[in-house]
Order: C-alpha cells, then sequence, then structure tokens
C-alpha cells in the first residue's frame, strides 16, 4: 500500500497536472487498471502513475544516477533524437521531467559545436579558405533555430487543441529543448562535407565533394520545415498524447513559418538580409 504522502505527491494527472486524489477516493474495494483524467481527458495506467519507482528511460540524459554516466547518457540521448517516433514513445509525460539536466545537455552539445567550429575555422584559416566558406552553412542552422523555437507559440493561436488537452508548460519546453538536437543533425553533413572539400582543394585526392557538398547543402534548407514537422507531429502524438498529430503540428509549423518571415519582413533591412541569403543558397547550391 502506498502512503498518503506518497500518493499526494504522483497523484496528478502528467499532462494538466489535475490532482487526481478525489478519483483515488471513489475506490472502495479494488483499485481499476485504467482511468481518465476527468480535467483534460488523458488515459491513464493506474499502477504507472501511483509506482513511486517508475523512472525515465535508461538511454535519458535527465535520468542519470551517477556522473560517470553523463558521457554515455549523452551520445545514447544524441542517437535516440534520430528516431522521434521511439524517443517520445519511451520518455513519457509520466516521467519526471528534469530541465537542469536538460540544460546540461544542450550545454555540453553546444560547447562541442562551439569546439568543432573553432577548430573548423582555424583549418579554413591555416588553408586560406576562410573566404570560401559557404554563408548558407553557417544561416541554414540559425533560420531552423529560430523557426523552432517559435513553433511552441502556435499553441496560443490554436486555443481547442490546446485547451482541451491542457498541456502544461513544462512539456511544451521539454519537446523545444530537444528539438534543438534533432535540427542539428540536419547539418552535420554539411559541415563534414564542407571540411572534406577544404582537403580535396588542397591536396591531390579527388573526392569528388563538391557536388556533394552543393547537394547536402540545398537538402538541409529544403529538410528544415519538414523535419520540424515530423518532429512535432511525433512528439504531439506520442508525447502529450493530442489527437490529430499530424494537423496540429503541419498547421503550427506553417504558422511559425509567417510569423518568423513576418518578423524578418517587419526588422529594417531584413527583406533585404533575406533576399542575400536566398541567392547566396541558389549559388552555393548550383
Amino acid at each position: 500500500m502506498l502512503s498518503e504522502a506518497t500518493i499526494s505527491s504522483v497523484a496528478k494527472c502528467p499532462r494538466c497536472g489535475y490532482d487526481l486524489r478525489g478519483t483515488i477516493a471513489t475506490w472502495k474495494e479494488s483499485c481499476p487498471l485504467v482511468g481518465t483524467c476527468t480535467e483534460c481527458g488523458l488515459e491513464l495506467t493506474w499502477a504507472r502513475l501511483l509506482h513511486p519507482s517508475v523512472l525515465g528511460p535508461n538511454w535519458c540524459i535527465e535520468y542519470y544516477r551517477v556522473a560517470a554516466e553523463i558521457p554515455v547518457r549523452m551520445w545514447r540521448t544524441f542517437l535516440m533524437v534520430l528516431q522521434p517516433g521511439r524517443f517520445w514513445r519511451d520518455l513519457e509525460m509520466i516521467h519526471q521531467c528534469r530541465p537542469k539536466r536538460i540544460a546540461l545537455f544542450l550545454g555540453l552539445l553546444l560547447s562541442a559545436a562551439v569546439f568543432w567550429c573553432c577548430g573548423s575555422s582555424f583549418a579554413a584559416i591555416l588553408f586560406g579558405t576562410w573566404h570560401e566558406v559557404p554563408s548558407s552553412i553557417l544561416m541554414c542552422p540559425l533560420l531552423a533555430g529560430l523557426l523552432h523555437l517559435t513553433v511552441p507559440l502556435g499553441f496560443v493561436a490554436l486555443p481547442v487543441s490546446i485547451r482541451r488537452a491542457k498541456v502544461r508548460v513544462i512539456h511544451l519546453a521539454r519537446v523545444t529543448l530537444y528539438g534543438l538536437t534533432w535540427l542539428a543533425w540536419f547539418f552535420v553533413l554539411p559541415i563534414v562535407v564542407w571540411l572534406l572539400t577544404i582537403v580535396e582543394m588542397h591536396s591531390r585526392i579527388d573526392l569528388g565533394t563538391v557536388k556533394v557538398l552543393r547537394l547536402s547543402i540545398i537538402g538541409s534548407a529544403m529538410m528544415m520545415v519538414p523535419a520540424l514537422v515530423v518532429w512535432w507531429s511525433r512528439a504531439i502524438g506520442e508525447h502529450l498524447k493530442i489527437p490529430h498529430a499530424r494537423g496540429v503540428a503541419a498547421a503550427i509549423v506553417a504558422l511559425s513559418v509567417l510569423v518568423l518571415l513576418a518578423v524578418v519582413l517587419i526588422v529594417p533591412g531584413g527583406g533585404v538580409a533575406l533576399i542575400f541569403w536566398y541567392d547566396d543558397l541558389i549559388d552555393d547550391a548550383f
């Protein structure tokens, strides 16, 4: 039997945070296997909700037990992001969100990215090819990140879906933060190919990377919006348990594109900068 203190701490809907002790108090002779949150309609498995030892997936950076596990769990989390469906099936709302550990994960990834960029820049300067760095390699991740960060605001424009589901902000923050890692994978290939292109230009080895670089640049740019739709549709359906996940994801991503475009056009010089970036993208690709 669970103590009253334990029930008080865990008897809350994982999606909306509604106190479920009133429902539990109606149980007289036995505990039902499943139930429904009377506030948001989320289907619950009582044994999993009330069990105090429910832990997160063993690959997730949020649930390391000792500091020595951080490098392994960080790498496994980074790889699991490549499978957004499985990622959000394993990492459920019932698992306590630990924002500080997610921030640690992103901080370590950012440090690695800065180290990588510094090393790449040093190599470009060493070989005298800094002027040959495609601007689209730098701009595509920036635009993708800004677009991704505006997606949660799209839920405000869908009051029916968000009010019915009553999703807490912490869950949207979790999906958004891990999504930055998902987007990072789409720009690893262009950067790697660009470094190989530098080697090819200053050696006698014909790697054929120039054509691959062009294809990877245009491919990454074209995949930004579809990648966001895939990520958010999986998170909305598997993690947040909101119906019509694909439609909701497509709607909020489309709205985010319009919002970001409007902001860029309103900012002085933003429209001109966008045109120049588009021209550079076409030049780099073709």
